[in-house]
C-alpha cells in the first residue's frame, strides 16, 4: 500500500464519525425540544388546576355567605357560577344541603353540608363534565356552615 492510499482510508473514516455525531446530536436535539414541551404543558395544567381549586375555595365561601347573611336559613339546592380569571371563566358548582337542626340554649341552629365543584369546561353549565376534554381541569371541595 503506498501512503495515498492509507490517507484516504482515513478521511473516509472521519466522515463516518463526524455523521454519526451530527446524527446523534439531532436526536438529543429532538429528545430536547420534546421534553421542554412536556414540561411546558405539565406546567400549564397545574396553573388550571391551582385556579381550579381556587375557585371551588370561592364557591364554599359564596354558600357560606348565602347561608349565614341571608335574611332566613336558605340553602339552594344547586346553582353555578363564573368566575372570572384571567386565563378565562372557571365555572363552579355549589351544592347545598340541610343536614339538620338542634337547639343550643334558647337558639335553634341549622346546620348545612357544602360542596363546590369547579371545572374548565362544564356541561350545560353545570360541572362536573363526564366527557373530559384533553386540557379539563376540576376540583372539588366540601365544607359545613350553621345558622
Amino acid at each position: 500500500m503506498t501512503r495515498s492510499t492509507r490517507r484516504t482510508r482515513q478521511r473516509g473514516f472521519s466522515a463516518v464519525l463526524i455523521l454519526a455525531i451530527v446524527v446523534l446530536m439531532g436526536g438529543m436535539l429532538a429528545y430536547a425540544v420534546t421534553l421542554a414541551g412536556s414540561m411546558h404543558a405539565s406546567l400549564a395544567q397545574e396553573v388550571a388546576q391551582t385556579r381550579a381549586a381556587q375557585a371551588a375555595q370561592a364557591g364554599l365561601e359564596w354558600g357560606r355567605y348565602r347561608i349565614r347573611a341571608g335574611a332566613a336559613a336558605s340553602c339552594v339546592a344547586a346553582t353555578t357560577l363564573a368566575m372570572p380569571l384571567s386565563s378565562g371563566p372557571m365555572s363552579v358548582t355549589v351544592r347545598c344541603t340541610a343536614t339538620g337542626v338542634h337547639t343550643e340554649g334558647a337558639a335553634t341552629v341549622r346546620t348545612y353540608s357544602l360542596s363546590a365543584n369547579a371545572c374548565s369546561a362544564p356541561v350545560a353549565g353545570a360541572c362536573p363534565n363526564a366527557a373530559t376534554p384533553g386540557d379539563y381541569v376540576e376540583r372539588q371541595m366540601a365544607g359545613m356552615a350553621e345558622r
